[in-house]
């Protein structure tokens, strides 16, 4: 989360925020993925 939050904060997200507030759309939905670790498949 800390790494996304810095790219949230990067100038090319300022000027994204900046087209999506002018297009104002009626909703979003935003998702977040976590990969919570790693398991070797079965032979």
């Amino acid at each position: 989360m800390e790494a996304l939050e810095l790219h949230f904060k990067t100038p090319h997200m300022a000027s994204f925020g900046a087209a999506i507030a002018e297009i104002k759309p009626k909703s979003m939905d935003v998702k977040v993925y976590d990969v919570a670790g790693e398991v070797a498949l079965p032979s």
